[in-house]
Formats: structure tokens, C-alpha cells, sequence
């Protein structure tokens, strides 16, 4: 898996969110919307119509224990017919600590509405231990031995940023739900591409960046 998994990722969450959680399978059937950006003060006041579940990286940390269970392996391949060894560099995996909020404007229904999306979001995206192998190459995700595992309400590191964010952000405090997802990042720069070239990809135009 390659460097721009990391960025790949939230177009999963998207899908996972949408798709699976809220059951909505078209974007034109989509009256909810999903945000990434840094629940703040900003955030509320321009929130819309349209209820949010505003899902976002609060860390980002090395995982420790799997880390420790890989270790660089010797492939043998055949060249101009000699035999040799070439060391494959195993992934760095890295934990995503996520915090999930859920925001509604509707003068009456507001907590309805943010509680039966929390009530949505824990059935449907509780019952996974690992992103499913379709969703990662939907969105292009190389999928190898390592898979992407999702763990729900399982991190006490997600939890305990998620008691602080509120007051750092400026903002009221919100029911929120953990959610960390452990990717392997490779090292191996052969693997990669250019950023600019993978910035070009995502948005189309370079010049978004200066």
C-alpha cells in the first residue's frame, strides 16, 4: 500500500459513512452530509440545511504492537539467470485516531435527528473489524497482506482527545463516538509517486496548492 493510503482513507470513510452506516447508495438521495474538516466554531456557523456527521483525525500515531510483528523479508527472483535475494521493507503501520460528531439546525428536531444518526453510524459500522476488500479497491486502495483494520469505541487514545477537542475547537461540547483505523503506510519511496503528481491526480490542478 502506498503513501497517498493515508489521504485514500477518508474517501473510504465517505463510502463506509454513506453507504453502509446510513444505507444511502446514490449521491443524489444524499440529504446528509459528511464532513471532514475541524468541528470549530467556523464549522457551525456555516453548517447548512442538512444534518452533518462531521467525522475528524484528531491523531495520528505510530502502532507499536504490530510494528513489532513485521519485519523485512528476502524474496528470491531470477535475473538474466542468476538467483538472488531482493528485501522487501515491511509497512510502518500507523493508527488514525478519529472522533465522530453528528450536527443538525433544526429547531425542534436537532437531538432526534443527531441521535438516530449516532444509533445509524454504531449498527453499521460496528459490525466491521476490517475495511471489506471491495470498498479498498473501489477506491483504489492496493490491497496486499495487510489489511485495514476499524476498530469502533476501541481506543482509549481516540477517547481521551475527544474530552479535549471540544474546548480546544471553541465549540459546545458534543456526544461523539472514537473510531480508529490502523493502515500500512509503506516506506519504500520506489513505491511512490510524486506528491505533486499525486495532488494533480486528486484535484486536477497544481495550482491549488500555492
Amino acid at each position: 500500500m502506498d503513501a497517498s493510503i493515508l489521504q485514500k482513507i477518508q474517501s473510504v470513510l465517505n463510502t463506509l459513512i454513506l453507504e453502509e452506516a446510513l444505507l444511502i447508495k446514490s449521491a443524489e438521495d444524499a440529504s446528509i452530509d459528511v464532513s471532514f474538516s475541524a468541528p470549530d466554531t467556523k464549522f457551525k456557523d456555516t453548517l447548512g440545511n442538512n444534518p452533518v456527521i462531521n467525522c475528524y483525525l484528531v491523531n495520528v500515531e505510530e502502532n507499536t504492537t504490530m510494528n513489532k510483528s513485521g519485519s523485512p523479508t528476502l524474496t528470491p527472483k531470477l535475473q538474466k539467470d542468476q538467483s538472488f535475494h531482493v528485501i522487501q521493507i515491511a509497512p510502518k503501520f500507523i493508527d488514525m485516531h478519529y472522533v465522530i460528531s453528528f450536527w443538525s439546525k433544526d429547531i425542534k428536531g436537532a437531538s432526534e435527528i443527531e441521535h438516530l444518526l449516532m444509533g445509524y453510524i454504531i449498527s453499521g459500522l460496528g459490525k466491521f473489524e476490517r475495511i471489506p476488500v471491495n470498498i479498498l479497491k473501489k477506491h483504489d486502495i492496493e490491497v496486499g497482506s495487510s489489511q485495514v483494520e476499524f476498530t469502533l469505541f476501541g481506543n482509549a487514545t481516540g477517547k481521551g482527545l475527544s474530552d479535549h477537542i471540544w474546548q480546544s475547537m471553541g465549540s459546545i461540547h458534543k456526544p461523539s463516538i472514537a473510531l480508529t483505523v490502523t493502515v500500512p503506510v509503506s516506506i519504500d519511496k520506489d513505491r511512490n509517486a510524486p506528491v505533486i503528481t499525486e495532488i494533480s491526480r486528486i484535484f486536477g490542478n497544481v495550482e491549488r496548492i500555492n
